[in-house]
Formats: structure tokens, sequence, C-alpha cells
């Protein structure tokens, strides 16, 4: 886009991504905002301004409507170019066609989200111990839930496996102090119930399934639990 004439110039291959013919292409940049989706129009006309008046490179993702209704996922990068005063008099940048990219991710957040919520109706959550930092390393929503804090502040808590007796019925600790010990000592799966007391002083009865994960030379590696309110 040449900024002091006004010129714009797309490649065959724009062209074919964007599917309208050269006549009736924009030649004014911001005028491709006109097939934009809605909802990423915002975002395109600030990253296209804050380009013209910066020297940085740019990028930005959109959707796009072609004709006959179809939606493509485009994603544009770019380069100013600056005259010998340092203002910016073009732009240059390219278009790729992601459409089957953010397809895929979207099917995959769209089965996470799924999994979420099925882990929620069944009160089910799970962490995750890291061998190698030697501390936890994930808490999911639904862990956080059941023991009525926030995911950051159950990692914050317990750093170690072992450190979740504290919460645990008083009648109940020994024997899952040494369920938890014995598996990470040897690196074996473990089944137990136990029942915990939250912040709020509520009772509740957990189904806790431990498993291992082995690295390469058959060494624990992580160690992922399960734990579901029952």
């Amino acid at each position: 886009a040449d900024l002091v004439s006004g010129e714009v110039t797309w490649s065959p291959q724009i062209i074919g991504i964007v599917g309208i013919d050269p006549p009736c292409l924009a030649h004014d940049l911001l005028e491709l905002l006109s097939v934009c989706h809605p909802d990423d129009r915002a975002t395109v006309e600030q990253t296209v301004a804050d380009a013209v008046a910066g020297t940085a490179p740019f990028e930005f993702d959109c959707r796009i409507a072609r004709p006959g209704g179809t939606w493509r996922t485009i994603i544009a990068n770019g380069q100013p170019e600056t005259n010998a005063a340092g203002c910016v008099i073009a732009l240059f940048g390219v278009i790729t066609d992601a459409t089957e990219a953010f397809e895929t991710i979207r099917s995959i957040q769209g089965q996470n989200e799924m999994l979420d919520l099925a882990a929620e109706l069944a009160h089910l959550g799970h962490w995750i111990w890291n061998c190698d930092q030697g501390r936890l390393t994930f808490c999911s929503e639904e862990m956080g839930r059941i023991h009525e804090v926030a995911p950051g502040t159950f990692l914050r808590q317990f750093t170690h496996p072992e450190l979740f007796a504290a919460v645990v019925a008083a009648d109940d600790r020994d024997r899952y102090r040494a369920a938890v010990t014995a598996a990470l000592a040897q690196a074996q799966t473990y089944e137990i119930e136990y029942r915990i007391k939250t912040r709020s002083g509520a009772t509740k009865d957990i189904r806790e399934i431990g498993q291992p994960i082995l690295g390469r030379e058959g060494k624990l590696a992580r160690f992922i639990t399960t734990a579901q309110d029952i």
C-alpha cells in the first residue's frame, strides 16, 4: 500500500484468498474492512493505524466474507517502509489463509470446554506433580472448586502431594499420607477414599486416583491425580 498515492496493489494469491475480482477490490487499504467480520474490524483498523503511525512490523488475524456467504480466516503480516525523514510512506504485507488451522484450534478448544464441563458436572478435578521440578505444576478449575480455593492458591499451598494431608480428616490422614508417599516412591498407581475439611468448614468425601507417568528411562517423570467429590 503506497500511503503517498493511496494506491493499493494486491497479488493474485491475495485476490484468490479474498475471492473478489481485481476491478472490485478496494484501492483503499482500510476499505478491506468491508469484508471483515464485524467483530474483527476494530482490531484490524487499530493495527493498520498503529502501523502507519509507527515503524514496527504488524500482524493480525481476522475473518473475511467471501462471495457466496462463506467465511475464511486470514493472518496478515507486514512491515512499514519509511522515507529518509523516518515517516511511513508504504506498507508491505502478506496474507495467509489460515482457515483450516483456526478451525482445528477452535475444535480443540470446544473439546476442552466440553471436557471441562463434564469434569465440573462429575465434580472431578485433577492436578499434576512434576518430578523434575519437585512440585505441583497444574491444578484444574474443578480441583480448586472442590477445595474452595483458586487454582493458583491451591498450587502455592500444596506444592507437594503429601501436603494434602493437612486438609484430610484426622481419621484418614495417616492412611492418605502413606498411600501417596508409597505411590511416589514406587511410581505406582493408587486409589483411596477419604474426607477433607474445606475453608468454609464443609466436610467432603473424596475418591482419589493417582497415575504415574514414566520417562524414557522408566523413571517417574510426572504424577497425574484425579479427585472426585462423591
